[in-house]
Order: structure tokens, then C-alpha cells, then sequence
């Protein structure tokens, strides 16, 4: 459920859900999102109450994402495949489709008025470029871990709002989101060795990371640059 409320001079919504949890939990989402959970015992005067006492923190948060939003400019004028950047060219023609020459990405419109189409000619291309990429990487790492009775997965991909990876070990499943195709491949990686992880230690446990960093040593690093890309999936 969304409300609205005014912090400093901007009008703002968050995303109220109720949960069995002990305290009001607040968050600010790189995608400008501010989400909020609490205990369905606690009111709405006491949960915005709570809010307007964390306003300045919101308010530095949102700040904080958009300047990382405005930086990235790929929006309009600019393209990132496997971290590398790449000016954007758009032309007119018969076809949509998307040609990479040199450091310029050339992309062909039926109409080039059109922003949503060009939207979607650009998340296709990364769609398959994912795809192609990283099922060379989980081939590849299947038989570096080389785990016990372990079939090779069956490999999806997806463009999600809030996760790199997912791992369903019952029925032997890699998800993975399509933007990783804009970050650099030590990214790309990370969250391949990491998800085959899940196949050993479903949980984030102490077990977890040591078999982690027993297939990739540096990790840690790889996690960092991660984390500092993940505006990219506002």
C-alpha cells in the first residue's frame, strides 16, 4: 500500500506493508523507492511519525541515488556492456537491431522518435548477451566446483528489480538478472561462483563464505565492485 507524505519540501510515497516483525523497518531503495514494514498492531500515525523523525537520512539516501542516476547517463547518451562504455548512435531503418563498432553502439529504429522502442531493442540485446555469457560461465564453473551428483542446473535469466542471482537447489535452478550484462565480467563472475555456492549451503552461513572463498579467493573484492554498480538496476 502506498501513502503519501512531505519531507522537507518534497512530497513523497512509501510502501507500507504489514508483517509480523517487531520494529518499523525502513529502507531506501537505489530505484528511489522508500519501503516500509511494520507490525499491523502499530498504527499509521505512529509509523509516520517514525518516518518524519528520519527524514533528513531519507532525504540524504535519495539525494545520494540520484547523483549515482545522473552520473551514469546511459539513459540517453551513453551504453555499458560488461563495463565497458560505449556512445549510443541511433539511426533509422528497416529493422530494430543493434550493432557494436568500435567504442559506439549503433542501433537502428523503425522510428527514432520512439524512446520505449529504442528501450526495448537495448534490454533485448542484453538479454542475449547475458544468456550467451553467462552459460558459458556456469559451464565453466560447474566443472571447477565439481560438486557430487550435481546436474548441470537448468539456467534462466530475468530483469529484476532487486537481485543479482537466485539459486533454487531442489528443483536445480540458476536465475539470473539480465543487467549483469552492463557491469564488468569480475562481476559477472562473482555471481556465477556465488549461486553454484547455494548448491552446497542454501543459507549465507559461515560454511557458506568458506566454500566461497575456497573457489574465489578474492570475493570480497568482486562483492565490492558489485555493490558499487548496483544503482544500475534503478
Amino acid at each position: 500500500m502506498k501513502n503519501k507524505i512531505v519531507l522537507g519540501n518534497r512530497e513523497l510515497f512509501y510502501e507500507l506493508s504489514r508483517k509480523p516483525v517487531k520494529n518499523i523497518n525502513l529502507r531506501v531503495h537505489p530505484d528511489l523507492r522508500i519501503t516500509v514494514s511494520a507490525n499491523k498492531s502499530i498504527s499509521t500515525e505512529k509509523i509516520e511519525s517514525f518516518i518524519l523523525s528520519k527524514a533528513e537520512w531519507i532525504l540524504s539516501a535519495l539525494h545520494k541515488f540520484e547523483s549515482k542516476k545522473e552520473k551514469l547517463l546511459d539513459a540517453e547518451n551513453y551504453f555499458y556492456l560488461w563495463g565497458e562504455k560505449f556512445d549510443i548512435t541511433v539511426t533509422e531503418g528497416r529493422k530494430n537491431s543493434i550493432a557494436v563498432s568500435g567504442s559506439c553502439l549503433i542501433i537502428s529504429l523503425r522510428d527514432t522518435s520512439d524512446i520505449d522502442l529504442k528501450n526495448k531493442v537495448i534490454n533485448e540485446f542484453y538479454a542475449l548477451e547475458c544468456k550467451q555469457k553467462i552459460t558459458s560461465l556456469c559451464e565453466k564453473v560447474y566443472r571447477i566446483c565439481n560438486i557430487n551428483g550435481l546436474q548441470f542446473p537448468s539456467i534462466k535469466f530475468r530483469n529484476m528489480r532487486s537481485r543479482w542471482g537466485s539459486c533454487n537447489p531442489q528443483k536445480c535452478i540458476l536465475t539470473f538478472n539480465t543487467a549483469l550484462a552492463r557491469l564488468p565480467i569480475a562481476c559477472a563472475e562473482y555471481v556465477v561462483f556465488h549461486e553454484f555456492t547455494h548448491f552446497l549451503h542454501p543459507n549465507h552461513s559461515k560454511a557458506f563464505y568458506s566454500q566461497l572463498e575456497a573457489y574465489m579467493p578474492d570475493w570480497k573484492e568482486r562483492k565490492r565492485l558489485l555493490n558499487e554498480k548496483s544503482a544500475l538496476l534503478s
